[in-house]
C-alpha cells in the first residue's frame, strides 16, 4: 500500500486531498491483474474475445464462462473478479426481465448499459461518502422516475470488474459499451480491458475502422481479435485458450458463443500468418 493513501484507502467513503478514492482505483487494478477481453466491431456484428487461463486439465469445457447472455439480443463479457462479473451479468438479466414484464417491449442496450453503469457506481459510494460532482437537473417526470436508496447498501465495497455489454440489429448497427469499476460507461467501435489491455488498445487501433464502418464479416472479425490477442499475450504464456462470442448478421442478431473448434482452427491460421511475416 502506498503511503499516499495511507489514512484515505480505508473505504470508498473517503476522499483523498487531491479528489481520489483509493477502494477504487484497487478496484481497477483487479480488473487490470485479471483475463484480457477485447471487443472489435463492424457494419455486419460486434465480435468479443476472451483470452482465458486453463486451471486444470479437469476443467469442463464452457464451465465459469465470462461470454454470457443478457437476453437473445445482447451480450455480456467482464475482466476482474469472476464472481464480480457474474453478479453484475445476473443484475443485468433482472433489470431486463424487469423492463420486458413492465413495458411489453425489450430494454434497449443503451438504457440497460446505464442501469449497470449506475449499479456499479452505487458500490463506489461505501458509507454514503458525498459525491465528487456538481449536477444540473433539468427534469422530472413522476412516472418514469427511479429512486435510489443508497443509505440500504451499508458497508460495501467497489466491483472489482468491468465489462462489455453489446449488440447489433440492423436498425443501430453495432454497440459495444464498457462499465469501467468505477462506474463510468463509454461506447466503443472496439476497445480492451484487463492485463495488458493498453498494448491491445494499441493494436486494436491499428486494425479497427475508425469510423467503425467497416464491412468485414464474421470470420475477418474473429481473425483480427485474434491477431489482437496473440500480439498482446506475454512471452511464454501457456495453459490459454482463446474463448469468442458473436452477434450480427450472421446470427440473426442473436448473441451467441462461437464454436470453439472454429475458434482454434482460425487461431492456428493467425498464428502461422504471423510466423510468416516474421521471417
Amino acid at each position: 500500500m502506498s503511503s499516499i493513501g495511507t489514512g484515505y484507502d480505508l473505504a470508498a467513503s473517503t476522499f483523498s486531498p487531491d479528489g481520489r478514492i483509493f477502494q477504487v482505483e484497487y478496484a481497477a487494478k483487479a480488473v487490470e491483474s485479471s483475463v484480457t477481453v477485447i471487443a472489435l466491431s463492424s457494419k455486419k456484428g460486434v465480435v468479443v474475445a476472451v483470452d482465458q487461463p486453463i486451471p486444470s486439465k479437469l476443467d469442463i469445457e464452457g464451465a465459469n464462462s465470462r461470454i454470457m447472455r443478457i437476453n437473445n439480443k445482447i451480450g455480456f463479457v467482464g475482466s476482474g473478479l469472476f464472481p464480480d462479473v457474474f453478479a453484475l451479468c445476473d443484475y443485468a438479466r433482472d433489470e431486463s426481465r424487469k423492463y420486458y414484464k413492465e413495458f411489453d417491449r425489450p430494454l434497449t442496450v443503451k438504457k440497460l448499459a446505464g442501469k449497470v453503469a449506475e449499479h456499479v457506481h452505487i458500490y463506489t459510494l461505501g458509507i454514503s461518502r458525498p459525491f465528487g460532482a456538481s449536477t444540473f437537473i433539468l427534469s422530472w417526470d413522476e412516472k418514469v422516475a427511479e429512486h435510489v436508496h443508497i443509505y440500504t447498501l451499508g458497508i460495501s465495497r467497489p466491483f472489482g470488474a468491468s465489462t462489455f455489454i453489446l449488440s447489433w440489429d440492423e436498425k443501430v448497427g453495432s454497440s459495444i459499451y464498457c462499465i469501467e469499476s468505477s462506474g463510468q460507461c463509454y461506447k466503443y467501435f472496439g476497445w480492451a480491458i484487463g492485463k495488458n489491455a493498453q498494448a491491445a488498445k494499441t493494436e486494436i487501433e491499428k486494425v479497427q475502422e475508425i469510423d467503425g464502418q467497416s464491412n468485414l464479416g464474421k470470420e475477418e472479425l474473429i481473425k483480427r481479435a485474434i491477431h489482437v490477442l496473440l500480439t498482446t499475450r506475454e512471452e511464454g504464456t501457456t495453459g490459454h485458450r482463446i474463448k469468442m462470442g458473436w452477434i450480427g448478421e450472421d446470427s440473426n442478431e442473436v448473441f451467441e458463443g462461437i464454436n470453439q473448434s472454429e475458434v482454434d482452427k482460425l487461431e492456428e491460421e493467425v498464428s502461422q500468418q504471423m510466423e510468416d511475416e516474421e521471417d
